[in-house]
């Protein structure tokens, strides 16, 4: 179909590809704009909107769910080689919808794969993003309580998952597959964004660190990951305005990374605990400089990192019951 789509103030509508009921193969129907700057499924003020089955190419967005819309469904579509993004979930009453099954394929055409803008509530579950010029998925300004659970995040330019805003709080990166394949500079990064839950995620082969943490970021959680074979660094806190605080990093495998397993270079009251830390090329932790002050180190176990175990030019930094062995340098205080 050479169009576009838009569905406004409409309830409990589908849009299903006959063949895709059929056949579950869901390459056909194609919709595709005659313009590549159109929007190719736009829904504005809607309810209960199901988009499933679709192949949707070639125009700026794949779809765009704004206005006040809520419980909204886009499943089982293929969103290909679209210029700006593949979903933009756009409004402060953009709730509780869920994007769920697709395929968003930018082969570095596509800006960002999935984009919620101050939306709260939306599900982002079991989609495969490759090749984003920037994100795969984006989190920005107000968009909070968002679940963002078991996708493949593939081969992005810039960031697997990216939050950004001062109110971009509580929310959830579960059991999800960042691999950059040494393309993405980031897996996850967090700027200023409060209460995020980062758990049971796999962070591998990024071109700069597995996770960063900047400016106020505040009360996150990264528990259960494995965050291996990134260039730099596995977690990092990063130089900034503000300094991340009270954030707990606890029972992760970190391994196999360019440089480092931890890398505090600003942060004071985190908590880092439980960790295995081991064959990073330098350091298992760096704490980089005193103004990283009264972070706390419990019950990790470092092995056989390149040079040191813990190397500490923080202040105040509590060590207690940690297992390091096999460096160069099991300590450098």
């Amino acid at each position: 179909y050479d169009e576009s789509v838009k569905i406004e103030n409409e309830p409990n509508s589908t849009l299903r590809a006959k063949s895709f009921e059929l056949s579950g193969n869901n390459s056909n129907p194609i919709i595709a704009p005659s313009s590549v700057a159109a929007t190719i499924a736009r829904i504005t003020n809607a309810f209960g909107i199901k988009i499933r089955g679709f192949t949707l190419r070639g125009g700026s967005v794949g779809v765009n769910i704004r206005g006040i819309s809520t419980n909204n469904v886009v499943s089982s579509c293929v969103l290909r080689s679209n210029d700006s993004r593949g979903v933009v979930l756009n409004g402060i009453d953009v709730d509780a919808n869920r994007i769920v099954s697709n395929s968003v394929l930018g082969f570095t055409r596509m800006d960002q794969g999935i984009r919620i803008a101050d939306g709260d509530r939306n599900l982002v579950s079991n989609n495969l993003v490759y090749g984003a010029s920037n994100d795969s998925v984006a989190l920005v300004n107000s968009a909070a309580s968002n679940r963002i659970v078991g996708n493949t995040l593939l081969s992005n330019l810039a960031f697997g998952i990216r939050l950004v805003g001062t109110n971009a709080d509580a929310n959830r990166i579960v059991s999800n597959l960042i691999d950059g394949r040494l393309a993405a500079s980031r897996g996850i990064n967090i700027i200023d964004a409060d209460a995020t839950v980062i758990t049971n995620n796999r962070i591998a082969r990024n071109s700069d660190a597995g996770i960063v943490f900047q400016d106020t970021v505040r009360s996150n959680r990264v528990v259960g990951n494995e965050i291996y074979s990134n260039t730099l660094t596995g977690f990092r806190t990063a130089v900034s305005i503000g300094a991340p605080r009270w954030n707990f990093v606890a029972r992760n495998r970190i391994y196999r990374n360019g440089l480092r397993g931890i890398f505090i270079d600003d942060g004071t009251n985190n908590i880092v605990a439980n960790n295995v830390i081991y064959r990073n090329t330098t350091n298992g932790i760096w704490i980089a400089v005193t103004g990283a002050a009264s972070n706390r180190f419990a019950n990790n176990i470092l092995l056989s990192n390149g040079n040191s175990g813990l190397s500490n030019d923080g202040t105040k930094t509590w060590w207690e019951n940690n297992d390091v062995f096999g460096h160069v340098f099991d300590y450098r205080m």
